[in-house]
């Protein structure tokens, strides 16, 4: 879910997706999930799951691109970043 995204849309409200990333050998991030893209929302609950695997003794850090898709070629305007590891999200309580 993300909350309070910013309007990048003129005549409607954005159309948010997000891009999960992870990193390579080379340490570059490359894509490896997405979520649906939720239609005319500033506070979008994304339904989407997906399952990657946790090894305990590797960080694994995860990188979450928030973008306001403005059709369907690809275009898009960045709403937002945020980052953790996948060892954060599986030792919080939520």
């Amino acid at each position: 879910a993300c909350r309070s995204l910013k309007n990048r849309d003129k005549l409607s409200l954005s159309d948010p997706q997000i891009i999960v990333k992870m990193l390579d050998a080379n340490k570059k991030k490359y894509p490896v999930h997405k979520t649906e893209i939720v239609q005319d929302n500033l506070n979008p609950d994304f339904t989407k799951t997906f399952n990657t695997d946790f090894i305990f003794e590797i960080k694994q850090p995860l990188y979450f691109e928030i973008r306001d898709i403005d059709s369907k070629d690809g275009k898009f305007d960045p709403l937002g970043t945020a980052e953790t590891t996948i060892g954060d999200i599986m030792g919080s309580r939520h």
